[in-house]
């Protein structure tokens, strides 16, 4: 319950959802299961699967974004590919923004690609990408990370201050708040 109650407004709503789903649809095969005919069947427990995947995968993301919030350091990034939908998917993927970017843990180099969802807010407009960004990561997940649009690095002092800025918590404009 504890981790339940540490989800997002959102994935909660989500999660409740699909387990109505999963209830009511249980109930009509519980139901109706000598009079329907193989192919609902099938659907039914592909539907029913499908739920519980995605109620599944949109948990563990969650819950990786409350790792990530709850234990991080910063270093900079180098922002290697924006993709801006405008909305409308012209490439039969997601109609949300996309970033690709890199940065380096220790010696470790790391290339990371955030999807803007409701945490991650990627701009319109695509940002420039001759300048260093910060980037949080996850202490002992240095691959569960997100690039800060709003925060570019232009010198060593910038992630100095940055890093005073964000040494207790992860300040309320860097994140996407529910």
């Amino acid at each position: 319950m504890k981790e339940f109650s540490a989800l997002s407004d959102q994935t909660k709503i989500y999660i409740c959802c699909m387990v109505v789903f999963l209830i009511c649809s249980s109930y009509y095969s519980y139901r109706n299961y000598n009079s329907m005919n193989n192919q609902l069947k099938i659907i039914l427990i592909l539907l029913s699967l499908g739920s519980i995947f995605l109620a599944y995968d949109r948990f563990e993301k969650n819950r990786s974004f409350n790792h990530l919030m709850g234990n991080f350091e910063m270093t900079r990034g180098k922002v290697l590919k924006v993709f801006i939908s405008n909305k409308t998917s012209l490439r039969g993927g997601s109609a949300r923004n996309d970033i690709t970017y890199s940065y380096l843990v220790g010696s470790e180099h790391y290339v990371t690609k955030n999807i803007e969802n409701e945490y991650i807010v990627i701009p319109n407009i695509t940002p420039k990408t001759n300048c260093d960004y910060i980037v949080i990561y996850q202490k002992g997940n240095p691959n569960n990370s997100i690039l800060l649009l709003n925060y570019p690095v232009n010198s060593s002092e910038d992630l100095e201050r940055y890093k005073e800025i964000f040494k207790d918590k992860i300040p309320e404009d860097a994140i996407k708040q529910d």
